[in-house]
């Protein structure tokens, strides 16, 4: 076998299993327990998320898995792609699918189905109907109705429908929920993911303790520890609490990254607030610490913009298209850990009851493009990195590779496998002729450069992303020593305040003046009867 065809074989190889269960699942015959209309819809859709991975096969570069693909072929194990292609059109299911029409106040459901239509790790989990195999739920099943959800998005690609499965159970989703009245987006799309989770953990037998087990979870979830340091005599003590979201306060803050340093920067826990420490068996002053243990796959933040009275802090925070979550991690040493926006959620308005909602996604076209109820239209991250956002939507960047950008990244596999191939027939078979020996040197000091250069770059990133680290972490200890100065005044400040001695014989109270002034008056105030 030539060294092209060896390295195509191994992508072949590395790719054909997934490749195999989606057709599998495509050409089984167990879809009768689905809906009317979406026979046709779910092989297409199901393509056109893992289009990528095939479509590589018929570029130029991958005629060395036609042995293989035939022989498969032959024994009847896979179909052949272009057959595929043909029986499920693409045209006619677009990569964005319908907008929502808003039947009375229900912009803030539109804007959250829109996020939760368009993230990938859900749909994906929703394409291998594991959750439709294993449900028992006769009644309310909030999976199930936002499955049916998405499937009648897609097949009304295109144009606009009423979600009529979510308005019907949102009084099932949330009891003061009230059909006709504008509610919080934020508050749905919590209540939402729960009943999301709760009918994941009564489809399977799950550990009730334990709801980080439910597949929901895996998609949303986290874990935050929470780090009690007693003051008295160094001991520690943590708390881990599994979230679905995190919710910033911005007050104050000019970014998201600002807001998280926030999050994470110790609190002293003193005076009332003051911790009874285990081991002292005391009550003791105690600083207290909040960082992210287990990062999400999609990570959802909330910016707390609503005050108790309703109103709303319309200042605007700046949010990054790509956030590195590492440095608010309980481990902040390591590799840079990756999110990628690919939803933002809008409140246009000055109050929480009333305004309006929209939303900006990222399709698997790799485009962006504005939802505001039944209207869509293409839009361009710039716009949405300009907007007064209320809920981020990022989702882990690490298996975000999909179409050019896992075209580029197969290619460069590829390449990499092809000049390895070359070195190993050369260095064992020789050089077949003097012509063709300097073409695979050239191509191997060409390999060579781009690999130095390429660790050069990642060697200057990480060090300016540990620079950058550092200074953070001077900054939050500038702000934390600045705080117990101004704390240390203050009670200063307060103990050198006016003090009421016993009332004297002459009737009078003496008084001492406040601090910085010095001298006591004796001042004639009341009759002592």
């Amino acid at each position: 076998m030539s060294a092209n065809n060896r390295s195509n074989s191994l992508l072949y190889l590395e790719n054909v299993s997934t490749w195999k269960v989606g057709l599998d699942r495509i050409t089984s015959g167990s879809w009768e327990f689905r809906r009317e209309k979406s026979d046709s819809v779910r092989p297409s859709l199901w393509l056109r998320f893992c289009r990528t991975y095939y479509s590589w096969m018929k570029s130029p570069f991958s005629t060395g898995h036609t042995a293989l693909c035939s022989r498969d072929l032959r024994r009847g194990r896979v179909r052949e792609p272009s057959l595929l292609v043909s029986t499920c059109s693409r045209e006619r299911h677009p990569s964005i699918g319908a907008g929502l029409r808003n039947v009375g106040n229900t912009c803030f459901l539109n804007s959250v189905l829109q996020c939760l239509t368009y993230t990938p790790p859900l749909v994906n989990y929703m394409m291998t109907l594991e959750h439709s195999t294993t449900c028992v739920e006769s009644g309310f099943c909030m999976m199930r109705i936002i499955q049916n959800h998405i499937d009648e998005v897609f097949i009304n690609a295109g144009g606009a429908i009423v979600p009529t499965g979510v308005l019907r159970e949102l009084n099932t989703i949330a009891e003061h929920f009230c059909f006709g009245n504008q509610e919080d987006a934020h508050e749905f799309l919590r209540y939402t993911v729960n009943a999301m989770q709760n009918s994941c953990s009564s489809a399977v037998q799950l550990d009730s303790d334990k709801p980080e087990t439910s597949s929901i979870h895996q998609i949303f979830g986290g874990c935050l520890r929470s780090r009690v340091n007693c003051l008295n005599c160094n001991a520690t003590s943590d708390n881990f609490e599994p979230f679905l979201d995190i919710a910033l306060d911005i007050e104050g803050v000019s970014s998201v990254s600002k807001a998280l340093e926030r999050f994470v920067t110790p609190e002293e826990l003193s005076g009332e607030n003051a911790y009874r420490c285990s081991n002292c068996n005391n009550m003791v002053t105690a600083t207290k610490c909040l960082s992210v243990h287990q990062e999400s796959n999609v990570l959802t933040i909330a910016l707390k913009r609503f005050h108790y009275d309703g109103t709303k802090i319309t200042r605007k925070v700046k949010y990054p298209e790509n956030l590195d979550l590492r440095p608010f991690m309980s481990e902040s040493e390591g590799e840079p850990l990756g999110y990628k926006l690919y939803a933002v959620l809008v409140h246009q308005g000055r109050k929480s009851c009333v305004g309006h909602y929209y939303c900006y996604v990222k399709a698997s076209d790799s485009k962006w493009y504005h939802m505001d109820d039944e209207k869509v239209s293409i839009s361009d991250i710039e716009t949405v990195l300009k907007q007064e956002a209320y809920v981020l939507f990022y989702i882990k960047s690490t298996d975000e590779r999909t179409g050019p950008e896992l075209q580029r990244h197969v290619a460069e596999i590829a390449d990499s496998l092809i000049s390895s191939s070359s070195e190993e027939t050369v260095a064992v078979n020789g050089p077949r002729n003097d012509r063709s020996q300097p073409k695979s040197r050239k191509r191997l000091r060409s390999h060579e450069q781009k690999s130095r250069k390429k660790e050069r770059e990642r060697g200057e990133r990480e060090k300016k992303q540990k620079r950058e680290r550092k200074e953070r972490k001077r900054e939050i200890e500038k702000e934390r020593k600045r705080e117990e100065r101004k704390r240390k005044r203050e009670s200063k400040r307060a103990s050198a305040c006016c003090t009421w001695a016993s009332v004297a014989a002459t009737q009078c109270v003496r008084v001492r003046l406040p601090y910085p002034m010095r001298g006591t008056h004796n001042i004639r105030s009341f009759q002592v009867k």
